[in-house]
């Protein structure tokens, strides 16, 4: 999904202008109006009063009434936060987003359930205080959006967190990564479903240049390279799954490689930020999206699969690598 605050300001400041009369100047007001429904950890779950959610239904067009979550759903999308959480931090061995030194100022991850209508989910990545109405005191937190729509099993939550996690290791945000990446782990959380998309599918890794330029181009669309990736480099994946994912026993598929592509994105983007004169943290949303990016990652996502890959053994990986090989980075 997307992840620009700044796009989240412009989009979410028109969307909620109904809730305070201050909207329009100050895009925080409408969030900070939010009440809470939910603390689970470092996850706090916030939902427009019963009394927006009125309002919404009588000034909005009938396909754009906002619809308040009860509390076994409240519930529910807490549990899927809190599993995706242990999954990722505790499976695959990641730093937890408010533990890493990008977000360290951050109090909570806060969820605002919104009545949004062009996509399911946001991400921010930016810590934001926030000085919610019924507080008195000001806190920071990283924010996700998820839409009011939302329903319990949609695995939007699961896929918004990792764009958390992702944005705590490096600044990159080339859509072939951000988004591909993120739906790809979503198989995760449906390994079934992966296991027969993956047989089923047989996408081979890009063999040349016309095929990895397309790949650069993609966004959701790069799921399947990301996926063919895990399954390539992790014996275990070809393992029949489980119903249920067991979080701190058994390894889900690709977790190791995905873990290393992170932190070698995480020294990539430094270095790259030395090369191209950009201050440290200081990256711009157009410096995080730049296809200059792309060299960077290429060489960093080679180094991983040279780390964690059978390529010797596997000519398909074989190929694929020296075909980005040549992007390596000193």
């Amino acid at each position: 999904m997307k992840s620009s605050f700044g796009k989240l300001k412009s989009c979410f400041g028109a969307i909620l202008l109904l809730l305070t009369a201050s909207a329009g100047a100050n895009w925080k007001a409408p969030r900070e109006a939010l009440v809470l429904r939910k603390v689970d950890g470092d996850f706090r779950i916030f939902d427009a009063a019963v009394g927006d959610v009125a309002m919404f239904a009588r000034n909005r067009a009938p396909q754009v009434i906002a619809i308040r979550l009860s509390d076994e759903d409240v519930e529910r999308l807490s549990t899927q936060f809190q599993l995706a959480n242990l999954l990722y931090s505790k499976n695959l061995g990641l730093i937890e987003p408010l533990k890493s030194e990008k977000f360290r100022q951050a109090q909570f991850i806060d969820v605002h359930l919104l009545p949004m209508t062009e996509r399911m989910g946001e991400s921010g990545d930016s810590v934001v205080t926030y000085q919610y109405r019924q507080f008195p005191s000001p806190t920071s937190a990283l924010t996700i959006s998820i839409s009011s729509r939302w329903q319990p099993g949609n695995l939007t939550p699961e896929h918004e967190l990792f764009h958390t996690y992702q944005y705590a290791y490096t600044y990159f945000k080339n859509s072939w990564f951000l988004e591909g990446l993120a739906r790809s782990v979503q198989g995760w959380f449906n390994p079934e479903k992966e296991q027969a998309q993956v047989k089923v599918q047989g996408q081979m890794l890009p063999s040349d240049i016309a095929a990895l330029n397309a790949l650069l181009h993609m966004s959701y669309t790069a799921a399947p390279f990301w996926t063919r990736l895990r399954w390539l480099c992790d014996p275990s994946c070809e393992v029949a799954p489980s119903q249920k994912i067991e979080i701190t026993k058994k390894a889900a598929c690709g977790a190791p490689f995905i873990k290393d592509v992170l932190e070698k994105f995480q020294v990539a983007d430094q270095q790259a930020a030395i090369a191209r004169g950009i201050k440290t943290n200081q990256w711009t949303e157009k410096e995080q999206r730049a296809s200059e990016n792309n060299s960077w990652m290429l060489g960093a996502l080679s180094k991983a699969i040279t780390h964690q890959c059978p390529v010797s053994s596997n000519s398909e990986l074989m190929e694929f690598d020296r075909l980005i090989n040549p992007h390596q980075s000193p």
